[in-house]
Order: C-alpha cells, then structure tokens, then sequence
C-alpha cells in the first residue's frame, strides 16, 4: 500500500514537470510569433549583419536580438543604431545615440512601418563598417486568376490550364489578374521563384483534372510599380517589350486554388437582376442553318463583354419558330444565369411569276395593251351614249356555236344518266360488275373544252382490254352448265345401277 502511493506520487510529480517543461517552451517560441496588431522578431546575434530580417507593413514590430554567452561581445560589432528611422545617422560618430548590445535577449526598437521599404541599420561607425537592413513587405493575400504573361489579355474564367503549360506561356511568366473597381483587370507579375510555385500548382491542377477558371488567392508582397520585361519564348528568341505589368508580387508563400471562385466572384452581379438591361431580339428569317443573333447587355452605362462578362448557349435555332438562348455570367463581375427567347420565322410566300407559269411577260404585256387599245375607244362613246355595246358578227356566230356546243353536251350527259338508270335496274348477265359498266359508259362521253368547241374522245379503250366481251362470257356459262349437268347424271345412273 506504501509503495502504491509513492510510486503514483512520483508519476503526478513528473507528470506536472513535463508540463512547465512544455509551457516554458512555449512561452519562449511565442517571441517570434505575431497577433494581429503586433509582430514580435527575434534576430539571432550571428546573423545580424548578414541575415534576412523580414517585417510585415501595417503592423507594430517589436525587435529584438539574442545574443548568448559564448559570444565574443567586442568591437563596433555590439553596437546598433538605425537611421532608416532617424536613430542616429549613416556616418561615423561615436557620440551619436546607438545601443550596445549585452548577453541574452536585447530590445532594439519598437517602429510601425507603413509601406515596403528596406530600413538600414548600422554600426556606431556607419554602413561603411557594417551595416544591413529590414526588409518591410506588404504582404496580404490577393484572390485573382493565375494566367500567363503570354495570355493576360484572354478571358479570365475561360482560360485554359493546358493553355498556361505551353512552352511559350511558361517562357513568358506566370501573374495574378486581379479586378479592378471600372471592370477591368490588373496583371501583378510573378519573380522567378513565384513562377516555380505556379508551375508546381498548374501541374497539380491538372493532374486533378481541374482544366480552366483558375481562380487562386495569392499570398505574398504585392508592388504597384508598373513596367515591362522581355523573356526568351521556347524557341529560344528574345521577346522585348511586348508584355508589360501593372505591378509584381514578390516573396510568395502561397497559391492556393479556389474552386468555389468565391473569393474571385466577391462583387460579381447576377445577370438577371433589375439593373441588367438586356435588348429583345427582332424576328429572324430562317436560313436552314443555325441563327446566332448578337445579345446586347447593358448594366447603366456600361456594355458587357462576350466571354469576358458572359456566355451565350442557343438552343432551336435552326427550323422555324421560337428559339431560346441562355445568358450565363462569368469572370469576377457577373454571375448567376437568364433566358431570352427570339422568333425564327419563315419567308414569305410570293406569288409564280409569269416565267414560272410558262407564258411570255413581253408577249402577254403586248396582247393586253392591244386589247385595251382596241376597246377603250368604243367603250368610252358608248359610255357618253348610255348604249350597250354591239356584238360583232364574229362574236355571234362564237356564241352561236358555244349554244349548240352546251346543248349537245347536255343531251349526251342526259343519255349517258339514262343508261346508267337501266344499267342498274338488269341484272348483269355477263358477269361483270355494275360499276365497270358504269365506267365504261361515261368514258365513252368524256368531253375537252377548247374556246368555244367541244371534241369527244374515246379514253378507255386500254381500260376496256382486261374486260372480257359478252360473247364471250354466254358461251362460257353454257360449257360450264353442260358439264355439270352431265356429271350430275351420271352420277344418277351409277346410283340407280347399284340398288338394281
């Protein structure tokens, strides 16, 4: 039991050291960590002077420099004054105020830098004898589309990845396209080792089968400086002055992809909200091929850009009749989706001509001029006369003959009626059906109008073959009644012969 009790005694005593071990490790790494109004750096007394000492524009630092026991603490080398700041100036002047450092952790200076800039420190004795700097950064994250130098001018959100591993697009630098508040885009320029890590995240991307809308954030120190560069394509020519910048980002510690594209489309407006003005559509006349009408998008005074702010998909564009097309907001301005709808329409149907009609435009022109050449005058006396016009003797003999035409064609329709009636009041003897008589009869009649003549013609002589003649047909139904009367007795007799 006594054992017990020490033994779990002295697992709670270093239990409760390991704890103060880890807490006091802690405490003495958070010198180097930064909240968010205040960033704390530790610079090691062996790298002072030749080391790379960051700081983060826009917050308050707290320097401070370690230097431990074993150093050789003699020289100028102890000494730190800083005129970046105005502690003390860049010349050798002992009497100036500086700081002589000691063993272990030394305050330096507590300064807030507004903008990247490099901050010279020195020796007591000035940047002649030994000197170095802090490089202020402005580093923030930034969301835009990864692109190349070679294609900043092409739609964002369309932009392939395929497109930005092409050798002329990794020859000539990778950047960030950025908006901008007036629509458009700005392109910061990657240094050298930013274009490594987009390379390494363009690979990656496309390896996870992400192909275009490459919308990043971007973590690293963004300059406005504005300028140009030249760069060797993969042919291995120099290309100067085609590609220029509107600003570079340097000492990049992050690319990340943003496939949600919210940190890019932030700002964007839904393309069918009421400030959309978007213009109807006319009529389109049908072509037989696919009608693809310019749609003009306005948001107040300004007008979007195809591919840039919008994409266009046509469906039923093709035959006649309504057509839709979807509107679908793209880049970092525009997003969410709409649908218009235009009318194709057929052509109008236009009257034959006379070409089409087989008749001469000039021969029937003049033959009507005559006419009304040859009426007008007599027209007009006997309009002032109120007398009706006289036929001439040509004309009634025409009309003569159209009487006796029309009086003839009656009775023979007037026959034709009546040996129907008694076609089909008899039974047919021939055999053939009554219909077929019927047809035969009023082909025989079958009358051509030409003017004022009549000519009767005999149109169904071919049809008239396959009917077989009423000769013909008596003479078969009496050989066929024959035989069977013959067979029936015979076979009389043969019964009458067997009951004998």
């Amino acid at each position: 039991m006594k054992k017990h009790t020490v033994r779990r005694a002295g697992e709670i005593i270093i239990s409760f050291s390991l704890a103060l071990v880890i807490f006091a490790g802690l405490s003495v790494g958070s010198v180097n960590a930064a909240d968010d109004d205040v960033q704390i750096i530790e610079t090691d007394y062996s790298e002072l002077w030749s080391g790379n000492i960051t700081a983060q524009a826009g917050k308050t630092v707290k320097w401070y420099v370690n230097v431990p026991e074993d150093a050789n603490l003699r020289g100028c080398k102890l000494t730190i004054k800083i005129p970046g700041l105005g502690w003390g100036t860049d010349t050798a002047n002992r009497d100036e105020g500086h700081l002589k450092l000691e063993e272990g952790l030394n305050f330096i200076y507590e300064f807030t830098p507004e903008n990247a800039e490099d901050i010279l420190f020195t020796c007591w004795m000035g940047s002649g004898c030994h000197h170095n700097y802090i490089h202020v950064k402005d580093e923030k994250s930034v969301y835009g589309v990864l692109i190349c130098g070679n294609c900043k001018s092409a739609p964002p959100a369309l932009h392939s990845v395929g497109c930005t591993l092409m050798g002329g697009c990794q020859a000539s630098g990778y950047g960030l396209l950025v908006p901008r508040s007036d629509k458009s885009y700005r392109f910061y320029k990657f240094d050298e080792e930013g274009d490594k890590k987009a390379f390494d995240t363009l690979t990656a991307l496309r390896e996870n089968g992400i192909s275009n809308y490459l919308s990043v954030k971007v973590t690293g120190s963004f300059s406005e400086t504005a300028d140009s560069y030249s760069f060797t394509n993969q042919n291995g020519e120099e290309v100067n002055g085609q590609y220029d910048y509107d600003g570079i980002v340097t000492d990049i510690s992050e690319i990340e992809y943003d496939g949600t594209h919210e940190g890019f489309e932030v700002n964007a407006v839904p393309v069918d909200s009421e400030n959309i003005l978007i213009e109807a559509v006319p009529d389109q006349q049908y072509t037989g091929e696919e009608i693809k009408p310019e749609i003009v998008i306005t948001d107040g005074d300004y007008s979007l850009i195809p591919r840039f702010d919008y994409t266009l998909e046509y469906s039923d564009n093709t035959e006649p009749g309504t057509a839709s097309v979807k509107i679908k907001g793209t880049g970092a301005f525009y997003s969410g989706e709409t649908e218009i709808s235009f009318e194709i329409v057929s052509p109008a149907q236009e009257e034959p001509s006379s070409e089409e009609n087989g008749d001469d435009p000039q021969i029937s022109q003049t033959a009507e001029a005559d006419n009304k050449e040859s009426t007008a005058p007599e027209t007009k006396e006997l309009a002032s006369s109120g007398q009706q016009p006289e036929q001439k003797e040509s004309d009634k003999e025409v009309t003569k003959e159209n009487e006796a035409s029309r009086s003839e064609q009656q009775k023979d329709e007037k026959d034709t009626k009546q040996a129907s009636a008694e076609a089909s009041s008899k039974p047919s003897e021939s055999g053939v059906s009554q219909s077929a008589a019927n047809e035969t009869v009023s082909a025989e009649k079958t009358t051509v109008s030409t003017g004022a003549a009549y000519q009767t013609q005999q149109s169904s002589a071919a049809g008239n073959e396959a009917v077989p003649k009423t000769g013909d047909s008596n003479i078969l139904i009496v050989l066929a009644s024959a035989i069977i009367s013959a067979f029936v007795l015979f076979v009389l007799y043969r019964g009458r012969k067997k009951r004998q």
